[in-house]
Parts: structure tokens; sequence; C-alpha cells
């Protein structure tokens, strides 16, 4: 999958990259170690990670259960302090994450727990998501409302513009009162109008009360495989996203290695030497029908033991990362502004009603 970078960004401060194992001489690396050295990825290429954001109230967390179906919220992964959360789900053979993110945009929210949770919503959907739903209520919105989702909208525009889709909920009063998209859009505070034009009208309405779930289920990801499509397959990205994966690779590179030495990994384990080993000789008799088949199965199988792993390593460390064992940056905002990291503090500071 390709990376879509924000446009004009910031140059990135320094981080301590994780210090490479030192290769001694006559020392033969174990197979778990010669394993790993062919797995270069951090994430799985099938996961498809969606990122939802709205001010309180406005039905995150039911378009989150609309998405993965009810009974997937029993197994949800949950923060145990606030409302953070990732729910995993499969569709079509393809592995969704769905990260429902509070509010942090409200004068009531405390600094330090912005800067908690942001470090939550950047680690759980890194490297980027690939789509960003915003979840506009279809009703009145407040003064304060209308600043949080001006926020939400200076936070994340103009980057994630291609990837963005809108989710109208509460449709049933807009439905009531006859009110088409359209009207709604016109008699919208600006700043929704805003963000509904540079969505480019990509706006799918959910109606909690009287709809048909698997209906609106189905609109909601057809309006996801569309923005995939186009992007293809494209997430999005930018300084901060880029520093916080190469401070969570020292946490995947641990539980690929623990994954390696267990049951569960002795398939892959198998697979990756059978490879190894039936490679060359097959690269050398490709003519071979039979022999070409043969390593393309194997090839296509190791794959999928690979995804399989990544899966697994990915949500371990989320929820670590939920539980707060995990954290890509460090957690104190003036150290973050006058430290070399500049993109970080630049990206919290937009969440922020003052600097503490």
């Amino acid at each position: 999958m390709g990376i879509n970078e924000e446009s004009g960004k910031e140059k990135a401060g320094k981080l301590v990259k994780p210090t490479p194992l030192k290769k001694e001489k006559n020392i033969v690396p174990s197979s778990e170690a010669y394993a790993l050295q062919t797995i270069e990825q951090d994430f799985p290429e099938n996961e498809v990670r969606i990122l939802l954001l709205g001010v309180d109230g406005s039905g995150k967390s039911s378009v989150a259960q609309l998405i993965t179906g009810g009974e997937v919220l029993q197994t949800a992964k949950k923060s145990s302090k606030r409302i953070s959360a990732y729910y995993p789900c499969i569709r079509n053979g393809r592995q969704y994450v769905v990260v429902d993110s509070p509010c942090l945009f409200h004068t009531r929210i405390a600094p330090k727990f912005v800067i908690t949770e942001v470090n939550k919503l950047i680690g759980l959907t890194a490297p980027g998501p690939h789509i960003c739903i915003f979840v506009v209520p279809g009703v009145k919105l407040s003064s304060e409302e209308k600043q949080a989702m001006s926020r939400i909208q200076n936070a994340f525009f103009p980057g994630a513009i291609d990837n963005s889709i809108i989710v109208l909920t509460k449709s049933d009063i807009l439905n009531s009162d006859g009110t088409s998209i359209e009207d709604f859009k016109s008699n919208a505070a600006p700043v929704v109008q805003n963000i509904m034009t540079k969505c480019n009208n990509r706006v799918v309405q959910v109606d909690n009360v009287s709809g048909d779930k698997d209906t609106q289920r189905n609109q909601i990801f057809d309006m996801i495989q569309d923005v995939l499509q186009s992007n293809t397959d494209t997430f999005y990205t930018n300084d901060v996203y880029t520093l916080a994966q190469v401070n969570l690779r020292v946490h995947k590179q641990k539980a690929k290695e623990k994954y390696m030495s267990s049951d569960e990994g002795i398939p892959l384990l198998d697979k990756i030497k059978e490879v190894e080993r039936v490679r060359p000789l097959n690269d050398t008799t490709r003519e071979n029908e039979t022999a070409a088949a043969s390593q393309d199965m194997m090839e296509t199988e190791l794959e999928r033991l690979k995804e399989q792993m990544l899966q697994v390593v990915c949500d371990q460390v989320r929820d670590g990362i939920l539980q707060e064992s995990i954290t890509p940056f460090e957690l104190n905002l003036r150290r973050l502004l006058t430290s070399g990291t500049k993109a970080i503090g630049k990206f919290l500071l937009s969440f922020m009603w003052f600097v503490p």
C-alpha cells in the first residue's frame, strides 16, 4: 500500500532509532532471527484502518457498532480509563480496524488527558488511517461544538481530504422533517458546510431508530471501497505518524520475536525455511510449469502466514497502547514543544485550547 504524505510538511525532528543487533563473527543466527530478517514490513498489507472523528454525542460509537456488527463490540478492545477503543472486523476476506476516538477539542478536557489520548489515536492508527470518517449529527450544533468541529478539521485537513468521508447521524430527525442532504448542507453551520464540500459531498446518512442496519452498513462500505479504489489503497500519514512508527517499531520487533518462538510461529518458520530452500532451485527451472506452480503456492501461503503474524503483532501493540504500557511519544507537552520533534508538538497544539 502506498503512503499519502501531507504536502508542505515540516522537517521532522530527530529521534533515536533502535540500535540494530550487531553481527558477530563465527556466530550462526538462530532460525527465528534469520526468519525475522525476511519480514521487513511492520503492518499487514491487507489491513484497512478507519479513524472515527466527531464531537461528543455525535454517534461515533454507534457508527463503529454499525460498521463492525453488534456482536463484535462484546470483544472490542477498550481502554479501561476512557473511551478510546478499536474494533477489529473482517469483511470480504479483508481485515478492518475501526478506531473510535474521544472528542478532545472541548474546553473542559484537561491538556494531560488530550496528550495521552492523542498518543493513543496516533498509535492505534499508525502508520496512518486509510479512511477518516467525520461523524456529523444532523442537528443544530452548539457554539462549543462548532469550534470543536473546526479544530478537528484543522488537525486533519488538508492532508486527509482524499481519505475522508462523512457519516450523517440522527437522520431520523431529518427524515421526519423531510430534509434532504442538500437542504441540510445549505442550512448547516459554515464549518459543517466546509467539511462536506472538502469531502466532495461523500456523505452517508445513518438512521439508528428505524433504518435498516444491513443497508446502511453496505452503503458505508461501498463508499469506503470507492475511496480505497480512488486512492489505490493509499493511507493518510504525516510527520507525526512517521515518527510514531519509528518508536513503535521497537515494540513490534519484540512482539515478532515472541511470536516466532511460540507454537503459533512454527508454521511460519517452517514455511520460510521451505521457501528459502526451494526458491533458488525453482528460479533456474521456472520454465517447468509444475515447479513454478508449486513455488507460487508456497509463496502465497508464506504471505498469508506473514500477514497472520503481523496482525497478531499489531493487535498486541494496540492493546499495550490502550493500557498505556506503550506510548508512541512522551507525555510532556512542554518537552515535546521545546525538543527537536516540533512536528509532534505542532500537531498536539491543534487539539489544545491553550498551552499548559
